[in-house]
């Protein structure tokens, strides 16, 4: 029943990737009041959002007992709605003040809580995706995030606030990405941790001829090799010199395999890399997702030995949504399109499968609901 729950739900989300498309021309509205506020939107964009995010907010909304930290966030809860006081930061217990002063439950905090996540992942993917590599985008995102959506709330609310974050970055709105950083880290600090990205990620040039020359591209291969070796120094002896939390899980320890993390995201970044060149040279804007991958392969590295360094993973993941449908794309051949397709494809699935079945990472299996689902 869980599989089907999941297949229906995804399936029905990518279908409103199809009609993205179809609305992409559509007029826009404008709402006026006085001189002081303006928004435009597109009429029939906003119903191919809401189809998009529904599936996933809807099973966040209804679950009972799903999500490793479900229960723990039932007692954060309601520990602070019955003392004012909570291990949370600021604007987190804002979120759980304002849901209880509207609605008065934990159920309701859930929904509001995915409805903000999804909406700003939705919102984020179809911007700056091409529509006919949407659907594609949606998959990789749920891959990597709808797992942990059910399981580090705040965590995974707070790394869809930062998806924004590089976009200023790019643009050098330095306030604008201070700002967006705050916000998320007023959340769950870990936030804070993309603050030094904005020194090296380069302005985004929206010249089409703006390319990488080849002293740019070994640029990539050094943040590569120079980090993979910190990591490895980190991980070995780190335990010897009781750096935090180095060493406390170990594959049979609380947190279960953390090295299969490292092992699937392999198979991403064999294609990713090999392709790396060619991306750069297309477009310098490629940089940036190439380096959160970098980062995110630290992360995952760390994760052998260093207690949940792998859910700093979840501010870089995103890259491969971007990466992924870049590579697809610019395949020469029709037929070599349709071979990476399947690939990746085949991979996310193989991922999402062993994570939630296997492993039973994230605790979304078997899916439970408050309807009795």
């Amino acid at each position: 029943m869980t599989h089907a729950i999941y297949a229906i739900a995804f399936s029905i989300s990518l279908s409103g990737c199809y009609l993205v498309k179809r609305h992409a021309k559509c007029g826009f509205r404008t709402i006026r009041y006085g001189q002081l506020f303006k928004i435009s939107y597109q009429k029939y964009r906003i119903w191919d959002y809401m189809l998009i995010a529904l599936p996933p907010i809807i099973l966040l909304a209804l679950r009972y007992g799903i999500g490793g930290d479900y229960y723990n966030y039932e007692r954060f809860y309601e520990q602070y709605v019955e003392s004012g006081t909570s291990q949370f930061e600021p604007l987190a217990e804002v979120i759980m003040s304002f849901n209880n002063y509207v609605f008065g439950n934990y159920q309701s905090f859930l929904a509001l809580v995915a409805t903000v996540t999804f909406l700003l992942i939705v919102n984020w993917c179809v911007r700056l995706a091409d529509s006919d590599s949407l659907p594609i985008t949606i998959g990789i995102m749920y891959c990597f995030y709808f797992g942990n959506a059910m399981n580090t709330i705040f965590q995974i609310l707070a790394a869809a606030i930062i998806l924004y974050s590089f976009y200023y970055a790019q643009q050098r709105n330095i306030i604008k990405f201070m700002i967006t950083v705050v916000i998320a880290a007023l959340i769950h600090s870990s936030a804070l941790i993309v603050l030094p990205l904005y020194f090296v990620i380069l302005k985004n040039d929206k010249k089409e001829n703006s390319r990488y020359s080849g002293k740019e591209i070994l640029k990539i291969w050094g943040i590569l090799m120079i980090s993979i070796i910190f990591a490895y120094i980190f991980t070995k002896y780190g335990a010897l010199y009781k750096f935090a939390y180095s060493g406390y899980i170990g594959k049979y320890s609380e947190g279960g395999m953390i090295n299969v993390y490292l092992k699937l995201a392999v198979l991403l970044y064999i294609p990713e890399l090999w392709f790396m060149s060619s991306l750069l040279k297309k477009s310098k804007k490629y940089e940036l997702y190439y380096i959160l991958v970098v980062l995110e392969m630290i992360c995952y590295t760390m994760s052998i030995s260093v207690a949940y360094a792998f859910r700093m993973a979840y501010y870089f993941s995103f890259a491969h949504a971007i990466i992924i449908p870049a590579i697809i794309e610019n395949c020469i051949s029709t037929k070599s399109k349709v071979v990476v397709k399947i690939y990746f494809i085949m991979v996310l699935l193989f991922w999402f499968i062993f994570t939630t079945y296997v492993c039973k990472y994230n605790g979304i299996y078997e899916y439970k609901s408050i309807i009795g689902l």
